[in-house]
C-alpha cells in the first residue's frame, strides 16, 4: 500500500484539536484470495465521535504523518473515503481494501448494529477537501 487509511477523530470543539486512528499502514502487505488483492483490518474503539457530527470519517491520506497532514489541511494529500452517522456509542471501526478499488468501511455499535458504507475510488465525488486536480487514486 502506498497509502494510510484509518479514521479521523477530532477530541474538543478545537479544530485543531484531531488524532488519525489508524486502519492500515504504507506498507502494509496485501492478502490474496480468488477475488485478487486486498487489505483490511478492524481495531476495537468506544466512542460517540461527538465532535465529528456524530459521525465516523474515513480517510486515505499520502505521507507520513497523517494527523499532521488532516490538521494542516493539505487538501492534495487526502480524500475522504466515507461518513457514517452513528446514533450510540461504536466498539469497533473497519475498513477493507481492494486492489479493484473497492472500498469497505465498517462501524460495528455497543449494541451491536453494524454499518457500513461500500464505495468505488473511481466513483467518488470531489469533495471540497478534494479538488479535482488533486485526486489520486489507490
Amino acid at each position: 500500500m502506498q497509502s494510510t487509511f484509518g479514521v479521523k477523530r477530532t477530541c474538543s470543539a478545537r479544530e485543531d484539536d484531531i488524532n488519525f486512528i489508524e486502519l492500515l499502514k504504507i506498507g502494509q502487505p496485501l492478502e490474496f484470495d480468488e477475488h485478487g488483492a486486498y487489505a483490511e483490518n478492524n481495531i476495537e474503539i468506544c466512542d460517540a465521535f461527538n465532535f465529528d457530527g456524530n459521525q465516523v470519517h474515513f480517510f486515505q491520506i499520502m505521507g507520513s504523518d497523517a494527523t499532521a497532514i488532516l490538521k494542516k489541511k493539505q487538501q492534495h494529500k487526502y480524500a475522504r473515503l466515507a461518513s457514517i452517522p452513528i446514533e450510540q456509542l461504536t466498539k469497533e471501526i473497519g475498513i477493507l481494501v481492494g486492489a479493484n478499488d473497492k472500498i469497505e468501511c465498517t462501524v460495528w455499535t455497543i449494541l451491536n448494529k453494524r454499518i457500513n458504507q461500500k464505495n468505488n475510488v473511481l466513483e467518488q465525488e470531489i469533495k471540497d477537501e478534494n479538488q479535482e486536480h488533486y485526486t489520486w487514486l489507490v
